[in-house]
């Protein structure tokens, strides 16, 4: 409602139009002077309500007369603040109008009767305090006295500031002067709030009103007062919970999105202008379905989560996909819920987000290495029992081989002879390219016990050798047949990382293969390293085929392929297993008509590179000596047999760790070959027994297990040389020829 002489125009609701009973039609246009009572008294009050207005901006709890359509008057208390331009001048005004006419007249017939005035006022809610021009205190009701801990008799004839608190005792005594000299108080017919001070010495809010009386000829001053102690406190809360939760929205780490009805923003928190890249007024008032990324897939899967929220009114933990300003795909989680009115009506959405993408990553890391677990389990038996029939194969293939040589400086010339021996190379090739498939299966299970004995590496040097691997296939190859592939390296200065720089090898050997592959008619390769934090950081990127979506998340599973039969599918899951191994991460990034990104992130040490040990191959004499050979394996005992009797070696064999313990006890021996993995007693448990026999004899471990042992592993085992399945010829005769050695130091 516009308050007396602000405007020219008065505006009202339906509760004015009921007070005053004029329509709102009635109402617009009138002059708030033609809704009060004529006479001096009445214009007297509403210029000392603009006086009050004017100075302080605001008036609350100023009582008014004013006059209703009927012609009747009714006493109202209003509460008006002043409108003001952005220049400072005043427009106007707008306040609220309460109908007191019954409290006046409680008020009027408290004036008329002091013995109806002395009952209401003893049994009434509030503390009522009666005061003369001196300021002393000549009435007590029950809640005063109930209020601030004085009875009647010991507060009747005080100073009323005895109940003030220090604070305001100053204000207090102007007041009464003001009171004893004019008979005149600003607060008169006002309501306000004040403190007041409790017999105890303890402060308290209230709120009250005071007004005139005149009895026996004197003026005394009326207050009421009502203890707002437990309205402030409910305030307080809910400022501190307001501010609670305004400071949460704010600083929350967590994306927070409220919506209208039809799904447009209207509030967002800072996380979500950091998660999406988006300012708050990029989003405001636009549609929430400008996060979402433009794949059908995505849209599709988000709208029947949508369909399923609006269904059920919330959602929890439900998982989606954004796509941020610069167009990069995050995965969401959120947890939503409607809003509604008291009557039940949606009234828009309010949404907790959070950026989970590097968990989904670490999840997937997880994920994948539990698959390569699973596999290693599964794969260490499987690789055992090949390397037994690959050991048989090639060990008889090179004897073979071998005995088919026509004397020397003779060339053989004999076609069937001729075929013969391309028939066991094809043969050779194909078990050597088996060994190389279970090597590559064995990865899976290879645990890295031996990190101590690893060397420091440059990884650049690494890459330059892994480029003169693969430069027959990038090179010789792709100009014989007439396309083109360019390498662009970009190798900036890298501290060294400890590692092994031949898993190291094969690592970017596959990834520059495989960059080939995705080339078939030419591109580009380009492989940049450079410094990441605490990190070295490579990145392999190529011009090809994009790899897609679908396929993207199984690249690093084991068997995986999309080169169709000439693949084994094992290439990136052992780079993974490698890399994984050397505590590093290995990520991928394909993007159309871009090709794809390989990124490998691997920690970095403060010591200097080592040059790779070479071990050097010594030429010893050939020497002829007694070896036993304990083999549960038929095919690959009579193969060691073979291979060493062809050797000139003197062959003793045995089916079993007893049997072959028993050999030994006989018959003096110059070296032992066992196997590892034997039913009843095992190669380790050979090697214990032989050494407490003769610990200078020494033992050869044949295994079909990657078995890696260091130096002090090996004298506590008894074990001297481990050779693994399957093995060649010349590798069988070079280690009889270093146990024959051993055993002569």
């Amino acid at each position: 409602m516009v308050t007396p002489q602000l405007s020219k125009k008065s505006m009202a609701n339906e509760a004015t139009e009921t007070l005053l009973g004029y329509s709102r039609g009635e109402l617009i246009g009138m002059h708030t002077v033609e809704l009060g009572p004529q006479g001096e008294a009445h214009d007297e009050k509403a210029k000392q309500l603009m006086t009050q207005l004017y100075e302080e901006g605001t008036v609350t709890g100023f009582e008014l007369a004013w006059l209703r359509k009927d012609g009747s008057l009714i006493d109202a208390e209003l509460n008006i603040a002043l409108l003001r331009s952005k220049g400072g001048n005043s427009t106007g005004a707008v306040g609220s109008i309460r109908d007191i006419t019954q409290r006046k007249r409680v008020e009027e017939t408290l004036i008329k009767s002091e013995k109806r005035y002395h009952s209401l006022i003893e049994n009434a809610s509030d503390a009522i305090i009666s005061i003369n021009k001196e300021g002393l205190i000549i009435s007590f009701n029950k809640k005063a006295e109930e209020m601030f801990g004085y009875t009647h008799e010991e507060i009747e004839g005080k100073s009323i500031i005895l109940l003030s608190p220090p604070s305001t005792r100053e204000r207090q005594r102007k007041l009464l002067e003001e009171f004893k000299a004019n008979n005149k108080l600003y607060i008169v017919g006002n309501t306000q709030e004040g403190k007041g001070l409790r017999k105890g010495g303890q402060e308290f809010p209230f709120e009250g009103s005071a007004f005139f009386l005149e009895i026996n000829g004197e003026d005394i001053l009326t207050v009421i007062l009502r203890d707002i102690t437990e309205r402030k406190k409910a305030e307080t809360e809910i400022r501190e919970a307001k501010e609670f939760l305004e400071n949460l929205f704010t600083t929350s780490s967590d994306a927070i999105l409220v919506t209208d009805p039809q799904g447009n923003v209207t509030m967002v928190n800072e996380a979500v202008e950091s998660i999406t890249g988006y300012s708050r007024d990029d989003l405001l008032g636009k549609h929430v379905s400008m996060l979402m990324p433009l794949d059908e897939g995505i849209r599709s899967m988000m709208d029947r989560d949508h369909e399923k929220f609006f269904k059920e009114g919330k959602v929890s933990g439900s998982e989606s996909v954004w796509q941020r300003k610069d167009g990069k795909h995050i995965v969401i989680e959120s947890n939503k819920s409607l809003l509604k009115d008291k009557n039940g009506q949606v009234i828009g959405a309010v949404g907790f987000y959070r950026d989970v993408s590097q968990r989904k990553r670490v999840e997937r890391m997880l994920i994948q290495s539990e698959k390569l677990k699973s596999l290693g389990e599964l794969s260490g038996g499987v690789a055992h029992d090949f390397n037994n029939v690959l050991a048989a194969i090639l060990g008889r293939v090179q004897l073979l081989k071998m005995n088919i040589q026509p004397p020397p400086g003779i060339q053989e010339k004999r076609k069937t002879m001729l075929e013969m021996k391309r028939g066991l190379e094809i043969i050779e090739r194909a078990a050597l390219d088996g060994a190389e498939t279970v090597r590559r299966i064995q990865e899976f299970s290879r645990r890295r016990e031996d990190d101590k004995n690893l060397t420091t590496i440059d990884l650049n040097e690494v890459i330059d050798h892994a480029l003169e691997f693969t430069s027959v296939k990038w090179k010789n190859e792709a100009e014989s047949k007439g396309i083109q592939i360019i390498i662009q390296k970009e190798l900036s200065p890298l501290p060294p990382t400890v590692g092994s720089a031949s898993e190291l090898r094969e690592v970017f050997t596959n990834l520059i293969n495989n960059a080939i592959d995705a080339m078939p008619q030419g591109g580009r390769i380009k492989i940049k390293t450079f410094r990441d934090n605490s990190h070295i950081a490579i990145k392999v990127e190529d011009t090809g085929i994009r790899i897609p979506k679908g396929v993207k998340d199984k690249i690093f599973d084991p068997f995986f392929t999309t080169k169709g039969v000439q693949s084994t599918g094992l290439g990136l899951s052992v780079t993974y297993g490698i890399i994984n191994r050397h505590r590093g991460t290995i990520s991928v990034d394909s993007v159309e008509d871009q090709g794809t990104t390989f990124t490998i992130k691997l920690p970095f040490t403060k010591r200097n590179a080592k040059e790779e040990k070479v071990q050097e191959v010594m030429s010893v004499e050939q020497r002829k000596g007694k070896i036993l050979v304990i083999e549960d394996e038929a095919d690959v005992r009579e193969l060691l047999s073979d291979i060493l009797s062809n050797g000139g070696h003197e062959v003793d064999t045995a089916s079993d760790g007893n049997q072959g313990i028993a050999l030994f006890k006989k018959k003096e021996y110059d070296l032992v070959f066992t196997n590892l993995g034997m039913p009843g007693m095992s190669g380790w448990q050979v090697a214990e027994e032989i050494k407490k026999i003769n610990r200078k004899i020494p033992i050869v471990l044949i295994t079909g297990w990657e078995v890696k042992l260091n130096e002090s592993e090996m004298r506590e085992s008894g074990v001297d040389l481990v050779v693994n399945k399957p093995f060649v010829v010349d590798q069988v005769l070079k280690l009889a020829q270093e146990g024959m050695q051993l055993k002569n130091i």
